[in-house]
């Protein structure tokens, strides 16, 4: 199991996503980087032929994309769809497709793979399970929007796809309720304090997972921001004094200097003050 927790700053116009970083075995926790948020790209093509040329693309957007649960099955219910969405061919006077589209054809191949895992080895265990969000900002609808996919046992295997509502302030959660407890718990001690001057959500689950008390949630967090212009993981900025320009920037905690230039470029960095922890 993990944690993600999803808002919706809407405002702000964009979906915020957080997760912890721990993958576990039977044995206990195996890696305390596993990225558990990733960008979905959506491209669109023409239909090759006249009067458009072959691999035109009409549209190019990405949205995000979060689980809990096993990583093997989210890892390959991933890969199909990134190859699926980068695939799309636009049949005469159609439409490029709508998020909640998008959605469930990600239920689909959900089902596919979380159904084969449990038909073959776990049908009386949740080994194979996995649960997802695909959120961001749908071109169709010019709105954003969210959904959970969920599988279901019950006298046949099935998995929904729910829309989730995109309003102020909205919060969804994939964790367990232990967790769900906790962040709960820290958020009173905050209740007296000038909204303004507290916490933003993120830091305070990076304390519960930092803390170390639930063994399936831990390593490290890692957020992600999905909004009109798309989806992408955010770099975790470190400083003693909240001050961005003297900030150390990392992802899943590691430095992206230590990684290095590639060519010609940097890693980029993108983000403002409410992301900057403390070292």
């Amino acid at each position: 199991m993990t944690f993600v927790l999803l808002e919706c700053h809407y405002r702000e116009g964009r979906w915020f996503a957080s997760a912890d970083g721990r993958l576990t075995d039977a044995d206990g926790p195996i890696l305390e980087r596993a990225p558990k948020l990733f960008s979905l790209p959506v491209r669109v093509f023409a239909t090759p032929g006249q009067p458009e040329p072959p691999k035109r693309i009409l549209f190019q957007h990405s949205i995000g994309l979060a689980y809990a649960g096993s990583s093997l099955t989210a890892a390959s219910i991933y890969a199909f769809a990134s190859t699926a969405c980068q695939s799309l061919m636009l049949k005469d006077g159609g439409e490029a497709p709508s998020l909640q589209m998008i959605a469930e054809l990600v239920g689909r191949i959900a089902k596919h793979y979380i159904g084969e895992v449990w038909g073959r080895h776990y049908a009386s265990s949740n080994r194979g399970k996995a649960e997802l969000f695909v959120f961001g900002y749908c071109r169709k609808t010019k709105a954003l929007q969210a959904f959970r996919i969920t599988p279901v046992i019950e006298t046949s295997f099935r998995v929904d796809v729910a829309e989730l509502e995109a309003k102020p302030g909205a919060a969804y959660w994939l964790a367990p309720q232990a967790v769900k407890d906790a962040f709960i718990e820290e958020t009173k001690k905050y209740s007296s304090v000038d909204p303004k001057d507290r916490p933003a959500m993120s830091h305070l689950l990076e304390s519960i997972v930092l803390s170390n008390r639930y063994p399936e949630v831990g390593g490290q967090v890692q957020s992600m921001l999905a909004d009109k212009t798309g989806a992408w993981v955010l770099p975790i900025l470190r400083s003693a004094d909240r001050d961005i320009t003297n900030a150390k920037a990392s992802f899943l905690d590691i430095d992206v200097n230590e990684i290095g230039p590639v060519g010609d470029c940097t890693i980029g960095v993108f983000a403002d003050a409410t992301r900057v922890r403390r070292r």
